[in-house]
């Protein structure tokens, strides 16, 4: 909060007061600045996210996982090297879609690569990372209008073009 020093004319000669509440403790003058702000740090913090391993175990009793990763498929390799502790491993499923920086539920800018893995002897088949679904896009914006007012005595006309 925001403080200046204000003198009074009796016995308390210097007293903080709080400034009327035109910032916020960030110092960001209105609501709307601040939601920008905070969307924006929340997409860019996406820009940085990491693959994603999830383990579990197959039909056939083997030890399996799925190895997400977004905008690069080399983030996708080195974690199923780190999830099968630097050793080989066979490629069972691969695919990409289009989805947002934090997940792929519905379709966005963002590139999702992912492929399922079983750790041990590899068939030496590359993944092929086949689309599902639509190709990676921004959402399209809605249409600019514009609207004019002129008033004349008591009639106000409007035009939106």
């Amino acid at each position: 909060m925001w403080f200046a020093t204000l003198t009074l004319p009796h016995a308390c000669s210097a007293m903080a007061v709080p400034l009327p509440k035109r910032y916020n403790s960030l110092g960001i003058q209105s609501m709307k600045h601040m939601i920008v702000l905070i969307a924006l740090l929340v997409l860019l913090s996406g820009c940085n996210a990491g693959p994603q391993a999830k383990s579990y175990t197959g039909p056939t009793g083997e030890p399996a996982s799925t190895i997400r990763c977004t905008k690069d498929t080399a983030p996708c390799f080195e974690k199923a090297s780190e999830v099968c502790n630097g050793g080989s491993y066979r490629v069972t499923n691969s695919y990409r879609n289009a989805g947002g920086l934090f997940a792929d539920a519905l379709p966005g800018p963002v590139t999702w690569y992912t492929m399922h893995i079983v750790c041990g002897p590899s068939d030496g088949k590359m993944p092929s990372f086949p689309l599902r679904g639509q190709e990676p896009a921004m959402p399209e914006s809605p249409p600019v209008s514009n609207t004019t007012c002129t008033e004349v005595g008591n009639t106000v006309n409007c035009k939106t073009y």
